[in-house]
């Protein structure tokens, strides 16, 4: 099954170099997905909960 742009209706790419931003930090590139006609990305779910959860809990200080 094919993951598809919300705005477009058109097949989003796969892609591995999504810029995060946490406040005024610039974290590494995530995987995730990008329309080819509007650019809007989309962040793999995987990626949000391995990764970027447990980064903005240490950059939190929690």
């Amino acid at each position: 099954m094919a993951w598809m742009c919300n705005k477009c209706q058109v097949e989003v790419e796969e892609v591995d170099d999504i810029q995060i931003f946490f406040k005024d930090l610039s974290l590494p590139e995530a995987t995730g997905f990008r329309c080819p006609n509007c650019g809007v990305e989309y962040i793999d779910r995987d990626f949000v909960i391995d990764q970027l959860a447990s980064a903005e809990q240490m950059l939190e200080g929690k």
